[in-house]
């Protein structure tokens, strides 16, 4: 079981140009809504649909006597509950956040043919979650970043050259893009020498 996290919004829309992609959508939503409403009502619960663009969930409902609140997000589908998933945004999230034990997640396969219509109503998502991944893609939205030159590229610094062998870094010189080091080589002495491959950090 696995969930994807984007940093930005992923384009999703395959819909060729001029079709009515966006009308299609549209029908999935209303028709996987009406089958969740019906399906809480055949469960004994009292559902109220939100208003369009409701933020964080489209529907609650409860039992005759207000126990049991559930607030439901929809998510419905044209076929079947794919590898493709289904996605939160971000409010949708911190809705889920800020309610955990009344927030659901209600997939609707096949949302536009009531022959094959299934509901899976998934309680409290998140808390089901146990372990968070973060791939390559994250790198792009990092805030800072740190090279083993900006880490170990300093006064005091244990170095090891090619051929002088190791030194104590006493004075870094910057030009642009080109470095410069003052090293200490005990025996051989102090060389002034450019920051390059044949150099490598000691711990």
């Amino acid at each position: 079981m696995l969930s994807y996290v984007n940093a930005t919004p992923r384009d999703t829309d395959t819909s060729p140009v001029g079709s009515t992609g966006d009308d299609i959508a549209g029908l999935i939503d209303l028709a996987a809504i009406n089958a969740v409403m019906k399906y809480e009502k055949n469960s004994g619960r009292v559902p109220v649909e939100q208003p369009h663009n409701n933020p964080g969930f489209d529907i609650v409902s409860a039992g005759g006597d207000g126990a049991g609140r559930r607030l439901i997000e929809v998510k419905g589908l044209e076929g079947a509950w794919t590898e493709r998933g289904v996605k939160l945004s971000h409010v949708q999230f911190a809705t889920a956040q800020q309610h955990p034990g009344d927030y659901w997640i209600y997939v609707v396969e096949h949302a536009r043919d009531p022959q094959n219509h299934r509901v899976s109503a998934v309680a409290n998502p998140f808390s089901k979650v146990i372990e968070y991944w973060f791939d390559h893609g994250w790198k792009d939205a990092t805030e800072e970043v740190a090279t083993a030159t900006d880490m170990n590229l300093e006064v005091g610094a244990k170095v090891k050259h090619a051929v002088w062998g190791v030194g104590t870094i006493e004075q870094v010189n910057r030009r642009g893009i080109a470095i410069s080091l003052l090293v200490d080589f005990k025996d051989p002495g102090r060389k002034l020498i450019p920051f390059n491959t044949n150099l490598e950090f000691l711990d």
